[in-house]
C-alpha cells in the first residue's frame, strides 16, 4: 500500500514539471517574437564583437533552450521511474 501512494506521488510531478517548463519555453519563445515584432533593429546588431546578428543567437537560443528543457524532463521522468 505505501509503494502505491509512493508511486502516485511521483508520477504527480510529471505534470507539473512538464508545465513548468513549457511555461518557460513559451514565455522565451514569445519574448523573442515580441523582440522581432517590436525591435528588429536591435536584432540587426552584432552579437557582442563576432558579427554575427543578434536575431541568428536569439532564435538558435530558443531552440537550444527547447532541447535543454526536454532533456531535464526526460532525466526527470527516468529518475522517478526508476523509485
Amino acid at each position: 500500500m505505501r509503494n502505491a501512494q509512493i508511486d502516485q506521488s511521483a508520477s504527480g510531478d510529471k505534470p507539473r514539471l512538464g508545465l513548468l517548463l513549457a511555461v518557460i519555453q513559451i514565455v522565451a519563445y514569445f519574448a523573442f517574437v515580441t523582440m522581432c515584432s517590436y525591435h528588429p533593429t536591435a536584432l540587426k546588431s552584432a552579437f557582442l564583437t563576432t558579427g554575427v546578428p543578434l536575431s541568428f543567437v536569439s532564435g538558435i537560443a530558443v531552440i537550444l533552450l527547447g532541447v535543454v528543457l526536454t532533456a531535464i524532463y526526460v532525466v526527470a521522468c527516468r529518475r522517478s521511474s526508476e523509485r
